[in-house]
């Protein structure tokens, strides 16, 4: 029952996927289709517990299937087209094939090796973080058994039985519990899955900004980030976080680049579900909805107008829902403007600390800097775009008054800015490692790299 659960949510984001567009890249669909299914369905999930539909797997099931015969109409219309473009994958391995090289394959055989000890590491150890058995985990056994979420017993700290989970997006729970209804063990397949498929992912979509050998390099920087991978074989919510935002606001910078309304649904979709995971993650809608503002408000306002409504649309269904269920565990934020010089020097201080630490983050913030900064001449004399650089300082900005916001009650802020925070740089260690190999002299190289290189078929 597990596996067919796990294909019929691989499958869902399939279907998603090639109804927004069937042309994106075969790798792009292996990466994304799980990604895109298991959010989609516990988005469902949460739509059945809000009308009062109990949990099961029936009913699950029976709501993905809706789900996806209502997708499939699209998919019928273009039938005729869609297999014409199935019929060509095979010449199109054919012609990747005949631009990889050698420096490419020993950097596949990398991510291939390591990503194998994550896999196996995720799937060998239970769940232990204390995080994910004082919320996440737990809660998702609870609704597996139970079969809701909002009828689980409350006590006014907004706690079940001492697991505190109200201030968390419901997607991670919902997932987890999505599993235990299908008779899993223990929850750890969902992170080692999303991380698999957001490697090909990332890989996927690197490849349409600077080519094979590119992307090979970047997943393979980006993947041995030390704190990102320790954390990746976890239960907790940092890592699936990073995927569904880093990734959300690559394809809007690409949607920037060749404003195909397909990559900007995918774009919307994504920034969507990181919000789904994690609310910390209305920095980075803030700083995308800013930054189309600037490319798309006189020229189309209407798609600045559904990217916001989209990206947002989790986090105020989750409020409503909450609120109609009096769930509420009051605001952790002041909600009114102030100054406190020295909460905000001690927020400066420690986030120059993250920023600067080897140690959690390897080259990341160092190389992107460097490579920023011998950019400079080729942003100002060659217009080469500067929106991930843009992308990446807001969403900083936004997160530091984010946590200059945030009322310390249940912790002091040293510790949360020491722990809670490095784990939210994870989101950004993509992003950097994107533009670093993907720049207007990286991607020069590159390209001159993978004609020397290729092999000749």
């Amino acid at each position: 029952m597990l596996n067919t659960g796990l294909i019929l949510s691989f499958f869902t984001g399939f279907i998603l996927l090639n109804s927004i567009s069937y042309r994106f890249s075969l790798m792009e669909k292996l990466g994304l289709s799980f990604l895109l299914g298991i959010a989609s369905q516990t988005f469902l999930m949460v739509v059945l517990d809000a009308v009062n539909i109990p949990l099961t797997v029936t009913n699950i099931f029976i709501a993905t299937a809706v789900l996806i015969l209502a997708l499939s109409v699209r998919l019928w219309l273009k039938r005729q087209e869609i297999v014409a473009e199935y019929s060509q994958i095979g010449q199109k391995i054919t012609a990747t094939a005949c631009r990889l090289n050698l420096v490419w394959l020993v950097f596949v055989a990398l991510i291939a090796y390591f990503e194998y000890m994550n896999y196996a590491k995720c799937m060998f150890f239970p769940t232990f973080d204390r995080d994910s058995l004082a919320a996440f985990d737990t809660i998702g056994k609870m609704i597996a058994h139970e079969h809701t979420l909002h009828g689980l017993a409350f006590v006014p700290e907004g706690r079940t039985d001492g697991a505190g989970y109200l201030a968390y997006m419901p997607m991670i729970q919902f997932a987890y519990a999505y599993v235990y209804m299908l008779g899993a063990e223990m929850s750890k397949i969902i992170p080692a899955l999303v991380y698999l498929s957001f490697l090909v992912s990332f890989y996927a979509v690197i490849v349409r900004f600077s080519g094979h050998t590119a992307a090979a390099i970047a997943t393979f920087f980006m993947m041995i980030t030390p704190e990102m991978i320790a954390f990746s074989s976890l239960s907790a919510t940092n890592v699936i976080h990073a995927v569904y935002a880093s990734l959300g606001m690559i394809y809007t910078v690409l949607w920037l680049k060749n404003r195909e309304k397909s990559t900007g649904v995918l774009a919307m979709l994504l920034t969507a579900f990181g919000l789904y995971v994690r609310n910390e993650s209305v920095v980075f809608v803030g700083a995308a909805i800013l930054l189309l503002a600037f490319y798309y408000w006189k020229r189309d306002l209407k798609s600045l107008i559904l990217y916001a409504v989209v990206a947002l649309l989790p986090i105020v269904f989750w409020t409503i829902y909450i609120n109609v269920y009096q769930m509420q565990s009051g605001s952790m934020f002041i909600m009114h403007p102030f100054w406190d010089a020295s909460k905000a020097e001690v927020i400066w201080t420690y986030f120059k600390m993250l920023v600067s630490s080897k140690q959690y983050y390897g080259l990341s913030f160092i190389v992107f800097a460097v490579v920023f900064i011998l950019n400079i001449y080729a942003i100002i004399k060659r217009k080469d775009k500067a929106e991930m650089p843009i992308l990446i300082v807001l969403s900083a900005l936004f997160y530091m008054i984010l946590l200059y916001q945030i009322d310390y009650r249940w912790d002091t802020i040293e510790n949360v800015l020491s722990y809670s925070a490095k784990r939210f740089m994870f989101c950004f260690i993509p992003l950097l490692w994107m533009y670093s190999l993907t720049n207007y002299y990286s991607t020069l190289l590159f390209g001159k790299l993978d004609k020397v290189l290729s092999w000749k078929i």
